[in-house]
């Protein structure tokens, strides 16, 4: 309960920011990325049973799939993403109004955007390369490892083992950049996320020390207790705190108590918002992120 409270103060004050995973279009009837990459050994190689192939390791076989498919990978992976119509779930509806205006979407699909819209919440579409104001009044959405949209945009996708391997070795990139600004800007929850991404643990590490907070997410309990700890341990290791819960629907209860009401700003705040409105709307571009100072 301390958690929660402590989200909800976060939230108030925009200094919340959201992380969401796969778990979260998993639940509205999206493929994960395991079924993704199944169901393209199968589309490609004919290969009902991809654990057949490179004893089982899906790293090297999403690497082997995005060589043989080429300039049409993206294509094909967008086909099997909306291959059947999601619905927007509770939980999904529960993030889109929260008020959480600072969103970071490891998902390429745009369930989160089409909630948005269907709430009428104004919210804006960064990808990758895009630059943008950070002072923008209203929800941000970034996709740091791509998007495709079967409407309208998309983008290259960080999907195959290469693909990572690449994100390890520019620690500069956009997609890395975006996630530190986040990490050291805001507390951060984490919804729908495993958190065993290499890549985000070492920016998690690297920001530790300098981060404004602690971070949180909301994970389901495992079989045992020990698992738990051990769980715990590691993620406190990397400044989370776990908020845990026995059935996923607990999420869409802990969000609508986060969620954030304009008209209960506290003073500090709102002192805050009145030097944030004086300050110069001036914006750079800093390493392909339009910044403002």
């Amino acid at each position: 309960m301390e958690a929660i409270k402590k989200l909800e103060w976060l939230n108030q004050r925009r200094k919340l920011g959201l992380f969401v995973g796969a778990g979260i279009s998993k639940g509205c009837g999206m493929p994960d990325w395991d079924e993704l990459v199944s169901d393209l050994a199968y589309t490609v190689w004919g290969i009902k049973d991809a654990k057949n192939i490179f004893n089982g390791n899906l790293l090297h076989i999403s690497r082997a799939l995005r060589e043989t498919l080429g300039n049409r990978f993206e294509e094909e992976v967008e086909k099997r993403l909306y291959q059947n119509q999601p619905d927007y779930s509770n939980t999904l509806l529960s993030i889109a109004e929260a008020g959480i205006h600072r969103i970071c979407s490891f998902n390429f699909d745009n369930l989160l955007e089409g909630a948005l819209s269907q709430l009428k919440i104004p919210c804006e579409v960064v990808l990758p390369g895009d630059a943008f104001d950070r002072h923008l009044n209203k929800t941000i959405v970034f996709h740091p490892h791509g998007y495709l949209d079967y409407s309208s945009e998309s983008t290259s996708i960080v999907f195959s083992e290469h693909d990572y391997h690449s994100l390890y070795s520019d620690p500069y990139c956009w997609s890395n950049l975006i996630q530190m600004n986040m990490l050291m800007s805001f507390s951060i929850l984490f919804i729908g996320m495993s958190l065993t991404d290499p890549n985000l643990r070492r920016l998690l590490d690297s920001t530790r020390t300098i981060s404004v907070g602690s971070h949180f997410a909301i994970m389901k309990r495992k079989g045992t207790e020990y698992i738990n700890f051990s769980i715990e341990k590691d993620l406190s290791s990397l400044g989370i705190d776990i908020v845990w819960v026995d059935e996923y629907s607990e999420i869409e209860d802990i969000l609508t108590k986060v969620k954030r009401n304009p008209h209960q700003i506290g003073p500090e705040a709102k002192k805050s918002r009145k030097r944030k409105q004086k300050k110069s709307t001036h914006t750079t571009t800093y390493a392909g992120v339009k910044q403002g100072r």
